[in-house]
C-alpha cells in the first residue's frame, strides 16, 4: 500500500523538475512539516531516492522557507538526511538554504545559552488554554535547532566556510 500512498501525495511538479508533496491537504489544509517534509523520510526508506531530493530540493528553494523555524529546522535534517541516503550535486548546492535557515533561526535565539525562543512550539490548536503564550523555550524544539546546528556545523568544517562553522559552533557550546 506504501508506494500507491506515495504516489498519491504528489501535487504536482514544477518545470526543473522537482516535486510537490502534500499528505494532508484533504483534511487540515497544509502544514509544512507534515505535509512535506515527513513524507521524505518514506521515500527515502522506500528507496525512491530521487523523488525524495526533488521534493527536499523544492522546499528548500521555496522563497522565505527560512521564516518558518519549526520547518526550516526539520528540512535541515532531512537535507541531511537524503545526502546521506542520495548524494548528489544538486543536494549539496543547497548548502546556501541550509545556512540562510540556520542565520534566520540564530536571530531568533536568546543570548546567553543560544537557545531557540519560538511562539509555535506546541502540537495544540489553542495553547493558551495551556497557558503558552508569546515566545517560550521548547525541549523539542531546541533538540531539533540542536541537531540542525549540528549539521549546519559539520557541512560548514567539511566546506571550510569558518564563519558559519565558528557561529555553529558557539551556538552547539550554547546548547549544550
Amino acid at each position: 500500500m506504501l508506494p500507491q500512498y506515495l504516489d498519491s501525495l504528489m501535487v504536482g511538479k514544477t518545470k526543473d523538475g522537482y516535486i510537490g508533496v502534500c499528505a494532508a491537504a484533504h483534511k487540515f489544509g497544509y502544514f509544512s512539516v507534515w505535509d512535506s517534509i515527513y513524507p521524505i523520510r518514506d521515500l527515502l526508506w522506500n528507496g525512491r531516492y530521487e523523488d525524495a531530493c526533488r521534493q527536499i530540493t523544492y522546499l528548500l528553494k521555496l522563497p522565505m522557507m527560512d521564516n518558518t523555524p519549526i520547518a526550516s529546522l526539520h528540512a535541515v535534517v532531512q537535507w541531511n538526511e537524503a545526502m546521506a541516503f542520495f548524494p548528489s550535486m544538486e543536494l549539496e548546492q543547497l548548502y546556501p538554504q541550509i545556512t540562510k535557515m540556520f542565520w534566520t533561526a540564530k536571530a531568533s535565539t536568546e543570548p546567553t545559552y543560544h537557545m531557540l525562543k519560538y511562539a509555535a512550539n506546541v502540537g495544540v490548536d489553542k495553547p493558551e488554554e495551556l497557558g503558552l503564550t508569546g515566545e517560550f523555550l521548547s525541549a523539542e524544539v531546541n533538540a531539533l535547532w540542536y541537531a540542525a546546528c549540528r549539521i549546519v556545523q559539520n557541512e560548514a568544517l567539511l566546506r571550510n566556510d569558518t564563519i558559519v562553522y565558528e557561529a555553529a559552533r558557539e551556538v552547539v557550546q550554547g546548547v549544550e
